[in-house]
């Protein structure tokens, strides 16, 4: 009875099958993200080990079989300990990406001899296909393989003043940055150097589309609705909407007027915008039909049309006249336009030299100044 107790005992004290399953066998990666250009190590490591084996992705990793010769090719009787293997790899390139293995001997004592357990290694610029946007930083986390865009510039402490072109007066150039990159607004440097005193211009919104009609060859122009201008100066662009076309042309180096002799390729709307120091709550827009026509129907010496109420300054432009739009026929500015003139010659005589004055426009005669 005695024999067989101490045979028991023993066999509890013997590491078996429920034994070995309380140790870690082998511990590895198994997915480690690896930034190029940097060094990166791969680390294996148990509890109760021997001895072990690595292999990069350019070494054949040995089958069971082999695995299983290796091990009756070594001592007998082996004790197993706590081991841990790391492997340090210098200057990383894409071509290092792929699986690293790891075999653990766990020596006779255990009933498990070896264990074996990879690790994926890939190595990229987390950073090459983030979606970020011109103005943000990426991010770069990898430790979990993952990019983020961030807003956070480490700028400096110097003091270097700028005015925005939305009157915003800045730290430096970076502290400008970092703004338009939280809020998404875009703003460029104005001018060095504090801000200038302000003062706001003086625009006129004609609320409703004006339509112009005009003959071939007669001079147009088009008002954008600025009667004074601020300081610093307003932005003021023309867009050009062709009949027939949903795609709005750009008209670059115009500004306040906006001049042609009618012909039928300028027949569409136009849009004009006056903006303020970037403010959206300050735009003004105007917008302009135009179209050009054979014969103008019940032709008048005169006609015109009164522009919207005026609360503040008296918008006066040129020679007394409110900055609006108007249609000269006083001159012509190509043979195509003199043919029509001699052709309607009977119908014009009693018009002579005239004016025609379309929507937002004034008579040509002095008026008086509104106040605020």
């Amino acid at each position: 009875m005695f024999v067989l107790f101490v045979m028991e005992v023993l066999l509890l004290l013997l590491p078996g099958p429920g034994l070995a399953a309380d140790y870690n066998l082998i511990q590895m990666c198994s997915k480690k993200f690896v930034k190029p250009g940097t060094s990166f190590d791969i680390s294996c490591s148990s509890d109760r080990g021997s001895s072990t084996r690595f292999y990069s992705p350019t070494q054949q990793v040995p089958t069971d079989d082999e695995i299983e010769a290796l091990i009756r090719a070594r001592p007998a009787f082996e004790s197993a300990e706590k081991v841990k293997t790391i492997k340090t790899y210098e200057n990383a390139t894409e071509s290092m990406s792929g699986i690293y293995t790891c075999i653990v001997f766990h020596g006779s004592e255990l009933e498990e001899q070896w264990s074996m357990a990879s690790c994926q290694v890939q190595v990229e610029d987390l950073c090459a296909n983030a979606d970020c946007l011109e103005e943000e930083t990426c991010v770069a986390d990898y430790e979990t393989g993952t990019a983020t865009c961030s807003c956070v510039f480490d700028c400096p402490t110097v003091f270097d003043p700028l005015c925005s072109n939305t009157c915003e007066l800045f730290f430096n150039p970076c502290n400008l940055k970092e703004t338009v990159c939280k809020d998404k607004k875009q703003r460029w440097k104005m001018n060095a150097g504090f801000c200038p005193p302000f003062q706001e211009p003086t625009t006129r919104a004609m609320g409703t589309v004006q339509e112009v009609t005009a003959m071939p060859g007669e001079r147009v122009l088009l008002s954008a609705g600025l009667v004074t201008d601020g300081t610093p100066m307003v932005n003021i662009t023309w867009s050009f909407f062709p009949d027939g076309s949903e795609f709005a042309l750009d008209l670059p180096n115009v500004r306040e007027i906006y001049e042609f002799d009618a012909d039928y390729s300028y027949e569409g709307l136009y849009i004009a915008e006056i903006s303020w120091c970037s403010n959206a709550e300050k735009v003004v827009m105007n917008h302009y039909s135009v179209q050009v026509v054979d014969e103008m129907i019940e032709p008048t010496s005169e006609v015109t049309t009164q522009p919207p109420t005026v609360t503040s300054t008296a918008m006066e432009g040129p020679d007394n006249l409110v900055s609006g739009i108007y249609v000269s026929r006083a001159r012509c500015a190509s043979v195509r336009c003199w043919r029509e003139k001699m052709r309607r010659a009977l119908r014009m005589l009693v018009c002579g030299r005239r004016m025609l004055y379309l929507e937002g426009a004034l008579k040509r005669t002095p008026h008086s100044t509104a106040t605020n």
